[in-house]
Parts: structure tokens; sequence; C-alpha cells
């Protein structure tokens, strides 16, 4: 009889641990999934891939501060031409755009190993554009010089933008998904700030289509030293400058910065 006991309390141990296993299956399914679906966020019309987002975000918001620094003669660079894309993309501000996040404001040469400054190229352009190092001016007393021996990049970044420095801003209109591209459509308008001669409080901003400062859109008041974007977007969008930019895809799971296009 005790045998019998002991046969049945087997058995019932055996299905309780079958049936754990089988719940702990399909927990894991069910963490997997919402990983899955953690890893993607909806952008405008399109919904894609977490790390994808993060890389084309990480890559426009370098284009914006780097291409917005009014001390290099890279300011305004993406503006310059109908069209800028990996077949005419300048190669200088290319490796200049690759280094910016690792400038710090010196006087003296500071030294960035040759190394860090190709992963970051490759990492904006991928093999879109190709890598060549090389010495250029950037501006006045700023420049960059490239040693082929040692494979190290020497600057002179003497200043920084400050808060009011004047720059472009851009402001995602349209994101699309057509085929193998993420197309992004963008307003572009231009900010020079009103600095009294007496270095006071400033409180007022000029609006631009663009740098040459030919056709002022509106002077407008700070509200907490800033400007409204999205107020200023609301009122004067149909002044302002579209642009399109285009990241193709490279691999599955990376788009990489192709073109940007003036279409207005």
């Amino acid at each position: 009889m005790e045998n019998k006991k002991f046969i049945v309390t087997i058995i019932i141990l055996i299905i309780i641990i079958a049936g754990l296993g089988g719940f702990i299956a399909v927990d894991k399914l069910v963490l997997n999934k919402k990983e899955q679906e953690e890893k993607t966020t909806q952008v405008g019309d399109v919904e894609v891939n977490l790390t994808v987002f993060e890389h084309i975000n990480d890559t426009l918001t370098l284009f914006n501060k780097a291409f917005n620094d009014s001390n290099s003669k890279f300011f305004g660079y993406l503006y310059t031409k109908r069209e800028i894309n990996t077949s005419n993309f300048d190669k200088s501000a290319a490796i200049y755009v690759s280094m910016y996040n690792n400038f710090i404001t010196t006087n003296t040469p500071f030294i960035i190993p040759g190394g860090i400054v190709k992963t970051n190229f490759k990492n904006i352009f991928g093999k879109n554009v190709s890598y060549t190092p090389s010495s250029f001016e950037i501006g006045t007393n700023y420049a960059i010089a490239y040693d082929k021996s040692t494979d190290n990049f020497s600057y002179v970044y003497p200043t920084i933008n400050n808060y009011y420095s004047p720059r472009y801003i851009e402001v995602t209109t349209k994101t699309s998904l057509e085929k193998d591209k993420i197309i992004i459509k963008r307003k572009i308008f231009y900010v020079e700030y009103e600095i009294p001669a007496d270095n006071s409080q400033v409180t007022k901003a000029n609006i631009y289509t663009s740098n040459d400062k030919t056709n002022l859109v509106k002077t407008v008041e700070l509200k907490d030293n800033s400007i409204n974007v999205n107020e200023i977007i609301g009122k004067y969008s149909s002044k302002f400058s579209n642009y399109t930019y285009t990241f193709k895809q490279t691999s599955s799971d990376r788009y990489d910065f192709y073109s940007i296009e003036k279409t207005k």
C-alpha cells in the first residue's frame, strides 16, 4: 500500500514539474515577444527598429551640432548646395564631423587618434563615403593636422559656440519608409540673436530663411531666454525651406546617411 502511495506521489510531482516547465517556456515566449516589441519605435508614419532610430537620430544630432558651429567654415554646410550626397560630400567636412564630438576647447594642439576618427566616420557614413584622412583648415585660428606616420590628428579649437551664437534650426515634419530608404523631411530656418552693445540681457532674435539674411521673416521676443520653435513653425512654416534627408539601408538593422536635398 505504501509503495502505491509512493508511486502516486512521484507521478503527481512529475506532473507538477512538467506544468512548471510549460509555464516557464510560455513565460519566456511572452518575454521574448515583449522584448521584440520594445525594440521598435514609432517615428512619424514609420515603425522602425529602435537601434535604427537611435543611429539615425545620433547622426542628425551630430550634423546639427557640427554644422551649426559658427566658428567653422563648415557652418551651414548641409544647405550650401541643392543636394549633398555621398558622392559629393566634402571629404574634409566628413572628417570634421567625425571628430566633432571629440573636440575640447584648447589653444594648444590636442591629439585624437586616427582609429577613433575612422570608427566615428564609419559609424556615420558606413561604406557610402570613402575615408580619406588629411590636414585642412577649418576657420581662423582653427585647424586640423594629420600625421600619417602616427595616424594621429591634432587640432586647435580656441572657441566654442555660446548660447546665443547664430544657428540653423531644423524641425522634422514627416518620416516615411520607401523600399530600402528612410526619408526624413524637415523645415529649416536661420536664427540670429540681437546682442546688446552693452552685453545686457538678450531679449530678441531675428528669424531668417537662410544665413545670407536677405529675407527677414520675423523679429521675435524671447521667452525664458529661448525662441518658441513650435510657434514659429506654426505661423511661418510656408516661408521656410524644405530639406529631405535620405538614409539608405546597408544591412537588416542599419540605415546610413545617403543624401540631403533642398526640395523647395
